[in-house]
């Protein structure tokens, strides 16, 4: 009798224990402090517009002012144009030297150019109505992890700079097919992803860049060079991941859960928007976990402005934003693509 007891009250702990863990995770979550609050709009900004595209892997290569232009990572040599009402949809393919990869050519384009990168062999190309063939521009010995096309023409990517061991930004020189290193971004525990971030360009002769794991603006000049430096309002100023080495030695990864302060970054007029991934104390945890929370900031002034939610709940996580005037975009991650209007 007393081992069936026994045996009943150990499946009651097992059954019960998780359950308890998570309640008391969850309870941890409610009650932990970030140092910080929003300026909320209770209200969930609701999508003027919603289209289903027809592949997954989409990304917002760039626009014209006026139209949208997406890139396929899944399928690297299609561009989709949409003009900015989400009506008029123009599908076509660019052409690439048979040499080339297509499945790891990732595209960027401004009001200047049309540019197709290959970061696994370092080749640029510049097309012209989506023809590449004869359009090598750089030819690189070296890898990067990111491109971008910026100010008058000019190519700046994120490469890996073995003398400080971290990843640099470097402004592409077309006439010697070298690329200008900036001291810009400061490591902090290592070289890799605490200098992760994402560069929008600002007026026609100036860059910010946003770092993704800590709560840095850098706003710096056509030359790469830090003109100055505010902060997101959240208090994460160190970067919070430990990294690890694999087996191998020569790959990087996160020894613990990764805190991503700033997910995604754009810009209209002064305004810049971030999608943040860090709750505030006043705000509910099911509201957070339910929505995407939007900072906006004024960039002349450098000072935050205000907060608001977009529902997560239907169409899935964020995958990437752009903005177009009042206008804000949103590809989801089940596949569709949403138009906001914002309230600046």
């Amino acid at each position: 009798m007393k081992l069936k007891v026994f045996a009943i009250l150990l499946a009651f702990i097992a059954g019960t224990a998780p359950i308890l863990v998570l309640i008391a995770f969850t309870n941890k979550l409610k009650n932990q402090s970030n140092g910080f609050d929003r300026m909320i709009n209770n209200s969930v900004l609701k999508p003027e517009k919603i289209i289903e595209l027809d592949e997954y892997g989409y990304y917002f290569a760039g626009d014209s002012k006026t139209n949208l232009v997406l890139g396929n990572y899944q399928l690297g040599n299609r561009i989709l144009e949409i003009d900015s009402s989400l009506n008029d949809l123009s599908l076509s393919s660019f052409i690439l030297p048979s040499s080339v990869n297509w499945s790891t050519i990732e595209l960027s384009i401004n009001d200047c150019q049309l540019i197709a990168s290959d970061r696994m062999t370092g080749k640029i190309f510049a097309g012209v109505s989506g023809n590449f063939s004869n359009s090598l521009l750089v030819n690189n010995s070296f890898k990067f992890f990111s491109l971008w096309t910026g100010c008058n023409g000019s190519i700046i990517i994120k490469t890996p700079d073995s003398a400080l061991q971290q990843n640099v930004l470097a402004l592409i020189n077309f006439k010697t097919g070298q690329a200008i290193k900036s001291p810009a971004l400061v490591k902090q525990n290592e070289g890799f992803f605490s200098v992760d971030g994402q560069l929008v360009n600002y007026l026609s002769d100036k860059y910010l860049y946003v770092y993704r794991y800590r709560n840095h603006v850098l706003i710096m000049d056509s030359l790469l060079n830090t003109l100055s430096v505010f902060k997101t309002i959240d208090t994460a100023s160190q970067t919070k991941n430990t990294v690890e080495s694999y087996a191998s030695g020569k790959k990087l990864g996160f020894a613990n859960p990764s805190v991503t302060v700033n997910k995604f970054a754009c810009i209209t007029g002064k305004y810049l928007i971030i999608n943040s991934g860090i709750k505030a104390d006043n705000e509910l945890l099911n509201t957070f976990r339910e929505n995407a929370i939007f900072d906006v900031y004024d960039v002349e002034t450098k000072k935050y402005l205000n907060s608001f939610y977009i529902s997560t709940k239907q169409l899935g996580s964020v995958k990437n934003i752009r903005a177009i005037g009042k206008s804000l975009f949103i590809l989801f991650e089940k596949k569709h693509l949403a138009k906001y209007h914002l309230k600046l």
